[in-house]
């Protein structure tokens, strides 16, 4: 099997400050993640570790979960990195970092997501996973816009 990658990039502006925008993509995801985004059917809640090796990953209740991956860049307030698996069934085996940039725009803030990877299908993926971050990140937007 060999493997291709992708890149892409994802920015959507955000009627409400950076640190409202930053705890909504952080300490705040559990409380606006979309259930059918979960990659279980048992996840109760999406969990980000705030820290510099931290987990993200489907919390399951009980010790169950799905690892999503780990932050391998943070920067509070400004930029966080996933190193993300890409397991089989869901696009893989694969590997792809995932960064958020928050930055002040206007009297708002725009976020930018990158996704780069590598996988079997990187063009199907990308195309695939493009939709889904933008659509996921107008979950966070609508979310942070209510807390302005």
């Amino acid at each position: 099997m060999s493997a291709a990658n992708y890149s892409l990039t994802v920015e959507v502006p955000i009627e409400a400050p950076p640190a409202t925008v930053w705890a909504t993509l952080t300490k705040d995801a559990g409380k606006w993640w979309p259930k059918h985004f979960f990659a279980t059917v048992w996840a109760q809640s999406f969990v980000v570790e705030g820290k510099l090796g931290g987990r993200v990953y489907e919390d399951g209740g009980d010790g169950a979960g799905a690892m999503w991956g780990t932050v391998v860049v943070w920067q509070p307030g400004v930029k966080m990195t996933w190193a993300c698996e890409m397991y089989p069934g869901y696009g893989g085996p694969g590997r792809s970092f995932v960064s958020f940039e928050v930055a002040a725009k206007g009297t708002g803030t725009v976020v930018r997501l990158t996704d780069i990877g590598l996988c079997p299908d990187g063009p199907g993926a990308k195309g695939s996973l493009e939709a889904g971050w933008a659509e996921l990140l107008g979950f966070a937007k609508a979310y942070a816009e209510k807390r302005g």
